[in-house]
């Protein structure tokens, strides 16, 4: 979450993807789902608001 909470949405993705791979079974597996889409999304948006 600490990356997420800067602001550095790429790295929360990465970070909460990693999390899944590691530990699929995790009873918080699905925060982690939502949490890493939800990253990859705030990322995407900021790359397109750069690009206009």
């Amino acid at each position: 979450m600490l990356y997420y909470n800067i602001g550095e949405f790429r790295a929360a993705g990465v970070t909460f993807s990693t999390l899944l791979d590691n530990y699929p079974e995790s009873l918080v597996a699905d925060e982690y789902k939502y949490m890493a889409v939800k990253s990859f999304y705030r990322t995407a948006g900021l790359t397109t608001a750069t690009k206009k």
